[in-house]
């Protein structure tokens, strides 16, 4: 039992919701690069709400060594918000649980990454 309540313990202490404080006021516009076609899309007020409920959701864990998700698949759609106070974040789902966050990798909880796969996948399509 002590264990299990350790690993609890050590679990909850790595866990991060690094955009949980992310609002759409904050935000004066998003653009996405979608980088192997070389376009760049700019979301609407629907698309950035949505966008920022997801991100607000996203757990990281653990930081990733640049090589494993420089070679990882995914969408490889980077997400670019420019906050109203100046400030720019760079947001690209690398892999199923992997998300660069200006430049730095961690891996992350799967569910929330899944949610902005598929959001990542209709804009690319949609807007097209």
């Amino acid at each position: 039992m002590i264990l299990v309540g350790g690993v609890f313990v050590f679990k909850a202490l790595t866990e991060e919701k690094p955009l949980n404080s992310l609002s759409a006021s904050d935000i004066s516009e998003v653009t996405v690069s979608v980088n192997y076609y070389g376009t760049v899309l700019t979301l609407d007020e629907h698309e950035l709400n949505e966008l920022v409920e997801i991100l607000r959701k996203v757990v990281i864990y653990d930081r990733v060594h640049s090589d494993r998700y420089a070679a990882a698949g995914g969408q490889n759609l980077t997400y670019n918000i420019s906050k109203t106070d100046g400030d720019i974040v760079t947001i690209t789902e690398i892999d199923t649980d992997i998300i660069s966050i200006d430049g730095v990798g961690y891996r992350a909880k799967v569910k929330p990454l899944g949610e902005l796969q598929r959001l990542s996948s209709r804009l690319e399509w949609d807007k097209r």
